[in-house]
């Protein structure tokens, strides 16, 4: 008795085993669950602190002219 249940435990594990594997490998791109649920993701950076936004604007065509 104590054997048959220790198998029958043993098998449920092991089903659990393989359902936790198959949802470790799924992600919101591979699956239904919404990508509130992936967990936190790193700051983004705003457009303000790029490189291109500290670099002073384009010359009017006509002033690129006089200067040459």
């Amino acid at each position: 008795m104590l054997l048959a249940e220790l198998q029958r435990a043993n098998q449920g594990l092991t089903e659990r085993v393989a359902e936790l594997e198959t949802r470790l490998g799924q992600s919101p791109l591979n699956s239904s669950k919404p990508p509130s649920s992936e967990g936190f993701a790193p700051p983004r950076q705003s457009p303000g602190n790029t490189p291109s936004a500290n670099r002073p604007p384009p010359k009017p065509a006509e002033q690129l002219l006089n200067d040459y």
